[in-house]
């Protein structure tokens, strides 16, 4: 093939990246974020969309999600300049986290490691996104 057919560029080495990992004995999961999801949902999504595929029933979803893949997630955003930024769980990651019960490691707004569960109430309160902001606007116009 012509090297002039190529059909995109190659990524820059210093691209920010949004992302969630996920720490198991065995193995080490990372999703990334997307214009339209976070990570922490992402990954949750996919979680559960594996569980469906393997017959669980709904009602022993959160169960069987925690057995599997564990109850620890950590979510970090990197910077373009190499350093992580505020990662706090937005308003919906909250809802869904809470719903699996499932501890979080973050960077705070402060650029220090946080830890929790959001039953616990010790996370810091979320903030919506920008595109959730927009979302709402749409259903709920002022």
């Amino acid at each position: 093939m012509p090297a002039s057919s190529a059909s995109s560029k190659p990524r820059k080495a210093n691209n920010g990246f949004n992302g969630a990992t996920l720490a198991v004995e065995s193995k080490r999961d990372v999703t990334s974020s997307n214009h339209r999801c976070c990570a922490e949902r992402r990954w949750l999504d996919a979680c559960v969309r594996e569980a469906r595929k393997a017959g669980v029933q709904k009602h022993r979803l959160v169960a069987y999600v925690k057995r599997k893949y564990g109850s620890h997630i950590s979510v970090f955003r990197l910077r373009s300049d190499g350093t992580f930024g505020c990662a706090v769980p937005c308003v919906w990651c909250q809802k869904e986290l809470e719903r699996f019960d499932i501890r979080v490691s973050f960077v705070g707004s402060d650029g220090r490691w946080c830890d929790g569960r959001v039953s616990d109430g010790t996370m810091p309160k979320p903030v919506l996104t920008a595109g959730q902001r927009r979302m709402l606007n749409k259903e709920f116009p002022l």
